[in-house]
């Protein structure tokens, strides 16, 4: 056994190539359910960024947790790309946190706005929904965000502190009421059998 160490991150991603879409048969997606539920179509998924600075017990660390963001000019040239070759008008965003900074997360949804294709996009990997504000999801409507995934977890507050969650749940709510107010499809990640959990919390 070789202990190779560490690799290290890569600091700017938008020295990364795109993914070598060529190597195999795009169209076998359409074939099958992606990790959203808007149905079989032609779509593949965007990397945005990578990383997530929270601490939560039950999340991986594959990409570290400092984040880093590609440009918004980066993305928007795959998109382009991807239509162009392709013929995809679904994209699914599969960041860990692709709304920490809000400032960029509003200028990634206008470039989806101002796009003439009118691709659609999704976020089935789960927005941390208590970083949205009426702004941002004015924002996502105007993108046509097809559906949106929140990682609530659980509603007690003490089993929150144990997974080292901290989700504002006012904030929560407010969200998901504008979401709900702009026809934005929605559905929450759950944890059931969590230590301290009772069945109160569950329902």
């Amino acid at each position: 056994v070789q202990v190779t160490g560490a690799t290290q991150q890569v600091e700017d991603l938008d020295t990364l190539p795109q993914p070598a879409w060529d190597l195999i048969d795009v169209s076998a997606y359409a074939n099958r359910t992606s990790m959203s539920y808007v149905g079989r179509r032609p779509t593949l998924p965007l990397m945005t960024s990578r990383g997530c600075p929270y601490q939560c017990i039950f999340c991986h660390r594959l990409f570290g947790k400092r984040v880093r963001m590609r440009s918004v000019a980066a993305v928007m040239e795959e998109v382009n790309h991807l239509i162009a070759q392709y013929g995809i008008r679904d994209f699914e965003i599969i960041d860990d946190i692709c709304n920490l900074d809000r400032a960029r997360f509003q200028q990634l949804l206008a470039a989806f706005a101002a796009h003439p294709e009118t691709p659609r996009i999704h976020f089935p990997n789960g927005l941390r929904c208590d970083l949205l504000d009426s702004d941002s999801i004015q924002a996502m409507a105007e993108a046509n965000v097809g559906e949106v995934s929140v990682g609530v977890e659980c509603v007690s507050p003490s089993v929150q502190h144990l997974l080292n969650k901290q989700m504002a749940f006012d904030s929560l709510e407010e969200a998901l009421v504008a979401l709900k107010r702009q026809r934005i499809s929605t559905r929450g990640f759950f944890l059931f059998g969590l230590p301290g959990q009772t069945e109160a919390d569950i329902r």
